[in-house]
């Protein structure tokens, strides 16, 4: 509690809603700093690809999750109210 108790005298007029968002992003951080390097090596060792392929494949399929998934989110919504904001 002392944390949440620090946050909010930090910085109080900041909404809930974007700390949400900031602490899944430092968990999303070290997620992805974790499980990126026992994807190289699985991929190396156990499958027998090169390093320099495995890095291609991890990046390929990244960037393809990183691109697919906001498109598709944006795509489901109304053109006005996406354009309202901007």
């Amino acid at each position: 509690m002392r944390l949440a108790a620090f946050l909010r005298d930090c910085k109080p007029d900041i909404p809930r809603s974007v700390w949400i968002i900031q602490l899944g992003n430092v968990v999303n951080f070290f997620g992805f700093g974790l499980v990126l390097p026992f994807e190289l090596i699985y991929l190396h060792d156990h499958r027998g690809f090169g390093l320099p392929v495995s890095g291609l494949i991890v990046s390929t399929i990244t960037g393809i999750v990183s691109g697919f998934a906001p498109a598709l989110s944006a795509s489901r919504l109304d053109p006005i109210e996406a354009l309202r904001y901007e």
